[in-house]
């Protein structure tokens, strides 16, 4: 039988989202902040943290960092 190897760098294919999150628990995040969509267009939010203010500025700076590499 062969072993899967997990393909460690950037992809452009869509990802299943255990395998996203369960890479964000490996990780051990201090805080962390889900973001998706529902098939009909809701979106859904859910956080670690409680302070507004730390989840807009870590968003934009996701933003940023997007961008940058785009």
């Amino acid at each position: 039988m062969s072993e899967v190897v997990v393909f460690p760098g950037e992809t452009t294919l869509p990802l299943p989202a255990e395998r996203v999150l369960n890479g964000a628990i490996e990780a051990g995040l201090g805080m962390a902040l889900v973001l998706g969509r529902y098939p009909d267009g809701q979106i859904y939010l859910a956080t670690t943290h409680g302070d507004l203010g730390d989840l807009l500025l870590l968003l934009e700076r996701a933003k940023a960092a997007f961008l940058e590499d785009c």
